[in-house]
């Protein structure tokens, strides 16, 4: 049975957050079966399923789940309730794949002290060199046309479809001055807002 978690979303975290919070979908053979919420209060994942259509796939990988993993769920008294191991899984691939963006986002902040970083946020990345440090050039007003001019001749061009620029440390006024859309630029995982709302907006402007 093929059973993923996509279009992973992470809010800002909230004060006094006990757990990942979190927005994805759940997909079972292919077929978007659940809308997956959990707001990071220490509760319970949940699952909004799609109608009563996908109720036995959602059933079929529940037991699939308790096939593969029997033991997670009697060891974590939070896993009780409507289907326990579905869930159990469903936080285990959404946690594995926060650490992976966290070791990504890690790689970026080395690498955008002397580069532009352009990529995908958590699948690859490519960096442009320039004479100048870029850190020092974003922490020199003076030079942020200079930095403007860089990224509309030797950045834009080289960028292919669905690339973001991943530097958090470029000052948001040269990004808007070299007619950078919002979202053209990655957001830090620690401010993403899990709605998405924005991001549709600004792509329906195009």
């Amino acid at each position: 049975m093929k059973i993923e978690v996509k279009n992973i979303l992470f809010p800002a975290p909230k004060k006094g957050g006990s757990s990942l919070s979190f927005r994805a979908k759940l997909y079972i053979n292919d077929v978007h079966v659940a809308a997956c919420i959990n707001y990071g209060r220490g509760e319970p994942t949940i699952l909004l399923k799609k109608g009563t259509p996908c109720l036995p796939l959602i059933l079929q990988a529940q037991l699939h789940c308790a096939h593969i993993q029997p033991s997670r769920t009697n060891q974590n008294m939070a896993y009780t309730g409507e289907l326990p191991h579905l869930r159990a899984f469903i936080d285990e691939r959404v946690h594995n794949f926060y650490q992976h963006l966290q070791k990504f986002q890690q790689a970026v902040t080395a690498l955008q002290k002397e580069s532009i970083v352009i990529g995908i946020p958590g699948k690859n990345l490519t960096t442009v060199l320039f004479p100048s440090p870029i850190q020092r050039m974003c922490n020199n007003f003076l030079e942020w046309q200079q930095l403007t001019v860089l990224l509309l001749t030797q950045v834009l061009p080289k960028m292919k479809e669905g690339e973001l620029i991943l530097n958090t440390n470029i000052p948001k006024v040269v990004l808007v001055q070299a007619g950078l859309k919002p979202y053209r630029t990655v957001v830090p995982l620690t401010e993403r807002n899990s709605s998405g709302r924005k991001e549709r907006r600004a792509r329906r402007g195009l």
